[in-house]
C-alpha cells in the first residue's frame, strides 16, 4: 500500500463526491449531541437540564471548533492547539484542505457562528508534524506533503482580536476567552485555567479549595491501560470506522451515476435546445467544481523568439500575459509552404504530465515514445499547429498550486482555463489563422485537459482526448482496483464534488456540438478499454439524440499510452475541411 496517513487515504476517496473526512468526523460528534440532548431538553419540569460541551485539542479542536458553529445545543467549546490565521492552510495537511473555506471563512468568522455562546481558545503546543509518514515495508511513497506545528502566538493573537469584537459587537464579551499556556503559548493544552473557563460556560461550580469541578472522576491507572492508543480495544474501534468510512465513500462512488443521471435529464430535441441547457452547466461545472477566475483577461503583450528551423516549419517561443502575475506560453509552428494573405487551421497540441512544449515536436527517443512528434507531423500535413506550456511540471511545486487555489473556490485548471482562452484570443488575431478552425489535441495530463478546456473556451472548434478518457469518477476513488488514483502520487487529483456533477460523459456534452473524439490503446496501463468504451457510449448516445452522431468518434489501437495518429489525423482533416499537403 502506501504511506498515507488514514486522514488521507479517506479524503482521497471522499473529496470528489462532496464528502469530506472533517465532514464525516463532525456528524460523529453531532451524533453524540444527539444522544445527549434529552439531558438538554429534559421533558419533565422538575429534572434540571444538563448543558452540552464540546473540547477538543489539534485535530481534535478542528472538529469540535467546527461542530460547535454548526450545532447551537453545545453550549461551550473548549479549543487547544488549534486556532490562527487559516493564510497558509495549503502548508497544512491534505486532509484539511476544504473547497472555497477562505472565501467566507478564517478561524475569526468560524468562532462568530459560535458566539454569544461560550467559546475558549487555548494557545498551546499542537501535536508537531513535519510531514507524512516514511514510506516503510515496501510501501508507495505516495502521501501529500504537509505539516502541522505550533501556531505563533502572534498569529493566535491578531485572529482572536478579530473574533472577539464579533462577541463585543453582540455584548457578550465576557464569553470569549483566550488562554495562553505557557510563556509564548507552547505550553501543555487543556491547562487549569483554560478548563475553568470552559466549566463556566456550562454553569459547573469549582470546588473552593480545590482546581477540580466538584464531581470530577479522575482517571485511574487501570483506564489508562484499558483505553490508550495502543490497546486492542481502541485500535479494533479505529480500524471499524476507517473501513465504514471507506465503503461508504465507495458506495457514494456507485451511485454516482444515478444522481447524474437524474440532474442531466435535458432538452435534446434540438441543438438550440440543448445549447440553452448546456449553457447554464458549463456555468455551474466551471463555477462550482473547476472554479472561475474573476480577473479580466489582459492585454496579451505577446513575446516571440525564434526557436528553430526545419525544412518543414519554422518554431517560435511565445510568452503572453493573462491576469496579473500570471503569463502562458507555447511554441508556434508555421508551415514553411505558408503564402502570404493565406488562413489555414491550428491544432493545439497538448503535452502531459511533467512534459514540455518541445516533446510534442521532438525526435528524441524519449518523447517521441509517447507523443510521436505529433506536432511536427501535423504541422508537416499544413496545420499550423501550436503547442502550448501547461503548468503542471514540477511535481509538489505545480501541485501546491492546487492546495493553494481549492480554498479560495479554484483549481489548477482555473488558471489553464485562463491561459488558453487568452492563447485561443491570440491565435485567432494572426492574420495567417483562421479563428474559426482551432482544434485542440492532448495526450495524458493533455487528455485532462481536453476534458477540461475545451467545454469553456467557445474558441476550440472540436476536441481530441488522447490517453486519459475513462470513467473518471470510479478512477479517481477506487480503492479496489490498480488504476485507482487513490494510490498514486497526484494528490491533486480530487475536484470538489465532481462525482455528483459530471463524468467525462458529462464533459464531453458539453464540447458538443462541436466534434469529438477520443484516441485509446488497447495496452494503456492507465485504465481498462472495458471503462473506456461504458462512458464514451454515454457520449456517442447524446450526440446521436441531437443528431449529430458523426461528429462524435473514439478510435481503438493494439498500443500503449501514446498517440497513436491514425484516426484522429483523418478526423481533424475532416472536421477542419483540410486536405493533407504531406507526400
Amino acid at each position: 500500500m502506501t504511506n498515507q496517513p488514514h486522514r488521507e487515504f479517506l479524503y482521497r476517496q471522499s473529496f470528489q463526491l462532496g464528502r469530506h473526512v472533517i465532514g464525516y468526523e463532525i456528524q460523529k460528534i453531532l451524533s453524540a449531541v444527539d444522544i445527549l440532548e434529552p439531558y438538554l431538553y429534559p421533558q419533565e419540569s422538575n429534572i434540571a437540564s444538563i448543558p452540552i460541551g464540546v473540547v477538543g485539542i489539534g485535530e481534535g479542536g478542528l472538529l469540535a471548533f467546527y461542530a460547535s458553529a454548526l450545532d447551537a445545543r453545545i453550549q461551550a467549546t473548549l479549543i487547544s492547539g488549534y486556532f490562527e490565521k487559516r493564510d497558509g492552510l495549503w502548508k497544512e495537511p491534505i486532509y484539511r484542505n476544504v473547497w472555497s473555506l477562505l472565501t467566507e471563512f478564517g478561524d475569526s468568522d468560524i468562532a462568530s457562528l459560535i458566539a454569544p455562546r461560550q467559546l475558549t481558545i487555548e494557545a498551546c503546543s499542537a501535536v508537531n508534524i513535519a510531514g507524512p509518514p516514511e514510506a516503510i515495508n515496501g510501501q508507495v511513497t505516495a502521501a501529500a506533503p504537509g505539516r502541522i506545528r505550533t501556531a505563533p502566538l502572534e498569529s493566535v493573537e491578531d485572529e482572536f482580536k478579530i473574533a472577539a469584537a464579533h462577541y463585543t459587537h453582540l455584548g457578550v464579551s465576557e464569553k470569549i476567552d483566550l488562554v495562553i499556556s505557557g510563556k509564548h503559548g507552547e505550553g501543555n493544552p487543556a491547562t487549569d485555567k483554560s478548563v475553568r473557563s470552559f466549566l463556566t460556560g456550562l454553569k459547573i461550580p469549582m470546588d473552593a479549595d480545590s482546581d477540580k469541578p466538584q464531581g470530577a472522576i479522575e482517571n485511574s491507572l487501570h483506564r489508562k491501560k484499558t483505553y490508550g492508543q495502543t490497546s486492542g480495544w481502541v485500535q479494533d474501534r479505529q480500524r471499524r470506522q476507517f473501513l465504514e468510512l471507506q465503503e461508504h465513500a465507495q458506495q457514494l462512488m456507485q451511485r454516482s451515476f444515478h444522481v447524474r443521471d437524474q440532474s442531466w435529464q435535458v432538452d435534446r430535441s434540438s441543438l438550440e435546445a440543448w445549447n440553452k441547457e448546456a449553457t447554464q452547466w458549463r456555468v455551474t461545472v466551471h463555477e462550482e467544481v473547476i472554479g472561475k477566475i474573476a480577473d479580466p483577461l489582459l492585454i496579451p503583450n505577446p513575446r516571440t523568439k525564434k526557436l528553430l528551423a526545419t525544412d518543414a516549419f519554422t518554431a517560435y517561443q511565445i510568452a503572453l500575459d493573462v491576469i496579473p502575475n500570471v503569463i502562458t506560453g507555447g511554441v508556434l509552428l508555421i508551415p514553411n509552404d505558408l503564402k502570404s494573405g493565406e488562413r489555414r487551421p491550428v491544432v493545439v497540441c497538448q503535452h502531459g504530465l511533467e512534459g514540455t512544449s518541445e516533446d510534442t515536436f521532438s525526435r528524441d527517443p524519449a518523447s517521441y515514445r509517447f507523443y510521436k512528434a505529433f506536432a511536427a507531423e501535423l504541422c508537416s500535413r499544413g496545420f499550423i499547429v501550436y503547442a502550448p506550456q501547461n503548468p503542471y511540471r514540477g511535481k509538489d511545486q505545480f501541485r501546491t498550486i492546487q492546495r493553494m487555489a481549492n480554498p479560495l473556490k479554484l483549481s489548477l485548471f482555473s488558471f489553464i482555463i485562463a491561459q488558453h482562452e487568452q492563447t485561443v484570443r491570440w491565435l485567432g488575431s494572426l492574420p495567417f489563422i483562421d479563428k474559426d478552425r482551432i482544434a485542440f489535441y492532448g495526450l495524458s495530463y493533455g487528455g485532462k485537459t481536453a476534458m477540461r478546456v475545451p467545454p469553456f473556451v467557445p474558441g476550440y472548434c472540436l476536441s481530441i482526448c488522447s490517453g486519459d478518457f475513462t470513467d473518471w469518477i470510479r478512477v479517481i476513488t477506487t480503492n479496489k482496483d490498480r488504476y485507482g488514483y487513490a494510490f498514486t502520487s497526484e494528490y491533486e487529483i480530487p475536484e470538489w464534488n465532481i462525482g455528483h456533477v459530471a463524468n467525462y460523459a458529462e464533459l464531453a456534452m458539453l464540447i458538443s456540438p462541436r466534434p469529438f473524439m477520443v484516441e485509446h490503446g488497447y495496452l494503456d496501463g492507465g485504465y481498462p478499454t472495458e471503462w473506456v468504451t461504458s462512458e464514451f457510449g454515454r457520449v456517442r448516445k447524446h450526440y446521436d439524440l441531437l443528431g449529430i452522431g458523426r461528429r462524435a468518434k473514439i478510435e481503438f489501437f493494439n498500443g500503449p499510452h501514446t498517440i497513436n495518429g491514425v484516426g484522429t489525423y483523418e478526423f481533424l482533416h475532416k472536421q477542419l475541411g483540410w486536405e493533407s499537403k504531406k507526400r
